[in-house]
């Protein structure tokens, strides 16, 4: 019995810069509104991993083997990443005659609309719930390494986005750099407490955009003043909502398509 899609695993991708591996990002379809049965291909990724001066996107193929693409060769003049207004997110168009574009479906998986929370869906995923959390932390990647890297966790905090006091919520997952742009799925629940449904689908919730970092000083015991401070990985990571993927999303159709 698997509770994660194979296929998840050929949707993500790693963003090189130049010849190192910066973040993470995944193919995501977006249908347009006005042609419902037009999709359009785009890398889904941060903000602050665009800033890192991605170059080059490197992808598995459905049939094995693996490719890199130049940036530059995978869309047209004038297009552009894209950022979302508020949030740590940015997206990549990618037009069919594009070698990403062209193999989307084909050749490469791409994550689409049916496999994200309705909003019924939405109320029922809380703190507790099981996640997956894929990327290329550390730099993992290659040619004998390519497919990414997948870590359980659990959803920490949820309802402050649920009531809109925030743009993210917490998974309880160690991330580490590289795994910045990750998508992060719902572990689909068979059981669930008396009086309340579970999600059997592997639902894309989001993104990672950072982990949380706490500090640890060293005290002099001669002193008793503090010598040395130290950031650690908490174990906690901020994700972005997958709702605001699809807001930067459709804002970059209507600027290239004019609607």
């Amino acid at each position: 019995m698997a509770l994660l899609n194979p296929g998840s695993l050929s949707a993500v991708v790693s963003l090189v810069a130049e010849d190192r591996s910066v973040g993470t990002g995944f193919l995501y379809s977006r249908s347009l509104a006005a042609q419902p049965d037009h999709h359009v291909i785009f890398i889904v990724t941060n903000n602050h991993v665009v800033d890192g001066g991605v170059t080059h996107v490197r992808f598995d193929l459905i049939n094995g083997g693996t490719d890199l693409v130049a940036v530059q060769d995978a869309t047209r003049a004038g297009i552009e990443w894209f950022r979302h207004e508020t949030a740590d997110v940015a997206v990549l168009p990618l037009p069919p005659e594009s070698p990403l574009g062209r193999r989307s479906g084909a050749d490469v998986l791409n994550f689409g609309d049916d496999h994200t929370p309705t909003r019924e869906e939405w109320q029922h995923v809380t703190e507790g719930n099981g996640v997956f959390v894929l990327g290329f932390p550390m730099g993992l990647v290659g040619e004998q390494r390519n497919y990414p890297i997948v870590r359980n966790g659990v959803i920490a905090r949820i309802q402050d986005w649920h009531r809109r006091d925030a743009q993210s919520f917490l998974v309880d997952s160690t991330a580490f750099p590289g795994n910045s742009g990750g998508p992060v799925l719902l572990q689909p629940e068979a059981m669930g407490l008396e009086g309340t449904e579970s999600i059997q689908r592997s639902l894309l919730l989001g993104i990672v955009s950072t982990y949380i970092t706490y500090a640890d000083v060293a005290v002099s015991q001669q002193t008793g003043r503090p010598r040395v401070r130290f950031e650690e990985n908490s174990g906690l990571a901020e994700v972005v909502p997958i709702d605001m993927a699809k807001e930067c999303c459709d804002a970059a159709l209507a600027a290239v398509t004019g609607t």
